[in-house]
Formats: C-alpha cells, structure tokens, sequence
C-alpha cells in the first residue's frame, strides 16, 4: 500500500477482506503469532479474558467493539464513508483515521495502518503537503521507529 500510494496509485477499500489484504502485506513477518488476527478476518476474543478499553488507567474514555461481529459492522459502515465522494478529502483521512483505530479491528499495528490510511487518502487526493506534514509529525513523535515497533501495546486488562 505505502509503494502504491508513492506512485499515486489508488488503493480501494471495497470489501472487509480489503482491510485484511493491506493488514498482512504490511505486516507481513512482524509479529508474533499470538498478535495475529484470531478471528476469520479481524480479532474476535482478547487473550485471557482481557478487555480492550482506551483511558488514562482510572477511567474508561472508550472500548472498542469486543468481537469480529461487531467489528465487521462498523467497518463496512467505515467503507461506505471512505467511499463517499461528497465528503471533503481532509474530512474523510482524519474520521477515517479516528474511526479505524477507535475499533481497533487487530490485535497490533492498528495506530500504524491508521496513520497510513489517513496518509494515502490525502496523497491520492492531491494533499501532499498536508499528508507530507502529517507523515512528518509521526515521525517527529515516534523518531526512534524500531523502538516504537517494538514497544508493547499497554492494556488496561479487566477480568469479566
């Protein structure tokens, strides 16, 4: 997808699978088998009981959709908007962003493919600079891109 969207070639979002395809050919060799999707396309279940929500550790701002089921909804919901000419370019890469990594459809690299969706829907809408000051805040946060590869992903983990 990233070498698709360097020579200005669209990548279309059709289909869930689509989401799937660009997943493992970005991630192809990166991660371990127990970060794979477990469900047929997306995560189904958490590992050990473990509940996914986003906060500051004391309170619960937000949790992601808990099952492959739920996931597939809200991204053909997501493939719908992204595929809405009406909606304006820059609108459509940050909700898409927002909204990608907010359901949190694997079990790693969802900020990653977030921030590369965003990207390639302002590059193949003619907003280079915008996407090239985009890329370059993510570089700036993250400089040290090996370790942030790397870095575990931080779970609140609540037993049910």
């Amino acid at each position: 997808m990233y070498q698709r969207t360097q020579l200005g070639k669209k990548v279309e979002i059709n289909v869930l699978q689509d989401y799937r395809k660009i997943y493992d050919s970005l991630l192809k060799g990166e991660l371990n088998e127990d970060r794979l999707p477990n469900g047929k396309i997306f995560r189904d279940k958490l590992p050990n009981s473990e509940v996914l929500s986003i906060g500051d550790g004391i309170k619960t701002v937000h949790r992601p959709p808990t099952t492959e089921t739920a996931i597939k909804v809200a991204l053909t919901a997501l493939i719908e908007y992204m595929n809405n000419d009406d909606t304006p370019s820059i609108y459509k890469a940050l909700v898409t962003h927002f909204f990608f990594e907010n359901t949190h459809p694997f079990l790693d690299g969802n900020g990653r493919r977030g921030v590369i969706f965003c990207r390639h829907i302002l590059l193949t809408n003619l907003i280079a600079l915008l996407a090239f000051l985009w890329l370059l805040q993510f570089i700036i946060m993250f400089s040290n891109t090996i370790r942030y590869l790397r870095m575990p992903i931080v779970r609140k983990i609540e037993l049910i």
